[in-house]
């Protein structure tokens, strides 16, 4: 999906930013007759192509992101601009590390890429770099879509370039601010049970299934349904034991025998103890 969007962003948007840039600009090339100032005219227009490049791509993936991961990428606009390039030499770098005799030049070949995962973990890692946005509902993505859809549509006529600007900001906007219409997310709970022997974690979700780490030591079993059933718990969903060891497996027979369990993940032995055995018996 990312790469279709892109695809079709970059044959839509960017030759419709093109057309606005130099319908503001308003010097057709053609009135360019010095060798000179077309040089430095086809020089000026490297960077504000790439900047426009990645501006199409920005755009045109901004909503597939928002859906599928859950954020919004506030640095990609800047990175792409170092990414293509980068991207573009580790292609070239990987066709002629494919020729023969050049195995030994493969790290020299990797560098570009290894420059551009450097790059992505080093700005991924910024707390500006990406915003945390719900899914967008349907109106939203179609309104987003009619936004991009009409500049690309008016491209040299009536989309001009602060009227684009207006457009793609605006889509942009609305994206990052569906988070102000919706309610925050319940959280689930963790509580670390307070035992003699042993370790035991409760997990809660919203939705009041519970989830119990570790059992405790030997003889806590029914001080762990205890604490449970005052917390109005009844059931665990889900029992996990970490280790075959006696502080987080000892009291799990005897919770088993109080406390309804629907699953358990049990740690794999190439030689389980006693207790593990036995609570695979009461499993079963």
């Amino acid at each position: 999906q990312l790469t279709f969007l892109a695809v079709l962003a970059l044959v839509t948007l960017e030759p419709a930013l093109e057309s606005a840039w130099q319908s503001w600009r308003n010097v057709p090339v053609a009135w360019i007759v010095d060798p000179d100032e077309r040089r430095c005219f086809a020089l000026a227009a490297v960077p504000r192509r790439a900047f426009f490049v990645s501006l199409a791509a920005w755009a045109g993936t901004a909503p597939a992101v928002a859906w599928h991961m859950g954020y919004f990428t506030l640095a990609a606009l800047a990175t792409n601009l170092l990414a293509v390039p980068l991207t573009s030499l580790g292609m070239f770098c990987g066709a002629v590390g494919m020729l023969p005799g050049l195995s030994g030049a493969a790290p020299w070949l990797h560098a570009p890429l290894d420059v551009l995962v450097g790059l992505n973990r080093v700005v991924s890692a910024q707390p500006w770099a990406n915003l945390d946005v719900a899914a967008p509902p349907a109106l939203l993505l179609a309104a987003y879509t009619a936004m991009l859809g009409w500049v690309w549509y008016a491209r040299g006529r009536a989309a001009t370039l602060p009227r684009t600007g207006v457009a793609l900001g605006a889509a942009f906007a609305a994206l990052a601010a569906v988070n102000l219409f919706r309610a925050a997310p319940e959280a689930p709970r963790l509580t670390v049970l307070d035992l003699p022997r042993g370790r035991a974690a409760l997990v809660e979700t919203p939705s009041r299934e519970a989830a119990l780490i570790d059992a405790g030591g030997k003889g806590q079993g029914a001080r762990l349904a205890g604490s449970l059933r005052r917390l109005g718990i009844a059931r665990l969903q889900l029992l996990v034991i970490t280790e075959d060891d006696p502080d987080a497996l000892g009291g799990a027979a005897d919770l088993l025998r109080r406390i309804s369990i629907g699953r358990a993940i049990l740690p794999r032995a190439g030689a389980p103890s006693f207790a593990l055995r036995e609570f695979e018996q009461e499993l079963d």
